[in-house]
């Protein structure tokens, strides 16, 4: 079941979700309006018993401003994430971790696995800005496992 909404209450975010890929160059394609986030369709959902759910968001834009996640480097571990998918059902996540990795020297498939325990990545752009190449030098992963459904 593809989520719609994502909520986080401790950065003060309610999100649109919508359903991505990859794009052209085989990167996750984010949407292009940074107050939403995107849900990679090609895995598991939230109604699934194995894997990794992943959403993807902007951390800013030149244009646009602070995006959906420009805060997501603050979750600490126990904070809540609440995705609430097609059919109202609401899955509230906690999270266990988060990680700042060099994007030359992350492996998203590792992340976007549809084996495994039930669990929500939450990924977006971190570390420095390079103005030339108008690209951030690292991604902001957190992981959250889920709680309970309503």
């Amino acid at each position: 079941m593809p989520p719609v909404r994502l909520v986080i209450p401790a950065l003060h975010l309610a999100a649109r979700v919508t359903p991505t890929g990859v794009d052209q160059a085989g990167a996750f394609d984010v949407p292009p309006s940074v107050d939403q986030v995107g849900w990679y369709r090609f895995g598991p959902g939230l109604d699934s018993a194995t894997g990794s759910v992943v959403i993807a968001g902007h951390v800013d834009s030149a244009t646009q401003g602070p995006g959906a996640f420009f805060r997501l480097r603050d979750l600490v571990p126990g904070d809540r994430v609440l995705a609430t998918g097609s059919d109202g059902r609401t899955v509230t996540y906690s999270v266990v971790g988060r990680q700042e990795l060099a994007k030359t020297a992350i492996d998203l498939n590792a992340y976007m696995s549809g084996t495994g325990s039930p669990r929500l990545t939450l990924i977006t752009c971190g570390g420095s800005f390079d103005a030339q190449t108008r690209h951030y030098s690292d991604n902001v992963v957190v992981t959250a496992v889920p709680l309970a459904a309503r």
